[in-house]
């Protein structure tokens, strides 16, 4: 299902799970599992299936999650299939999260990626005729080869001498 919060368009799915159905909301840039202590609790899940986690969670605003825990869950859907995933457990408010992974793995989305390969499996010329023209008042120069890209001097000049001015070389 998808629904809209705050403006912006989400994607849901629902598993049961301990024979409870919960809803979990895809998240496609969430690298793993999320489930809130609350929400464990609700489905009748014990503390004795979690296991001590040392995997730190971040939020977007580079703020910590407390995490309780992981714990293995077998998710049901509603064909009877069953998947048994990793669920990070956090002591925080949230919605029950599926990761990218999990997605994937349920088949509930897929990505594409359409590569064209122009040269073919060798490094060598590109199939037809290249003409180039160069302006006719064009002068040749030869420059040295360069510690510093052509396009940073500017920059790093201002800033040696923002440390000899400092004091801080």
């Amino acid at each position: 299902t998808t629904g809209m919060v705050n403006g912006q368009r989400e994607i849901f799915v629902v598993y049961t799970i301990n024979n409870c159905k919960i809803k979990l909301k895809i998240d496609t840039g969430a690298m793993c599992n999320l489930l809130s202590y609350n929400d464990y609790k609700c489905i009748g899940l014990t503390d004795k299936l979690l296991q001590k986690c040392y995997k730190k969670i971040i939020q977007l605003d580079k703020s910590n999650v407390p995490v309780v825990g992981s714990a293995m869950i077998l998710l049901v859907n509603k064909n009877n299939e069953t998947k048994l995933l990793e669920f990070i457990v956090v002591n925080v408010e949230c919605p029950p999260i599926l990761g990218l992974q999990a997605s994937i793995d349920l088949n509930l989305i897929t990505y594409h990626i359409n590569m064209i390969c122009l040269m073919g499996n060798y490094v060598g010329s590109i199939p037809g005729t290249v003409s180039i023209t160069l302006d006719s008042n064009a002068k040749p120069v030869a420059q040295p080869a360069r510690r510093i890209p052509f396009g940073l001097i500017d920059d790093v000049k201002a800033e040696l001498a923002r440390m000899v001015t400092d004091g801080g070389y």
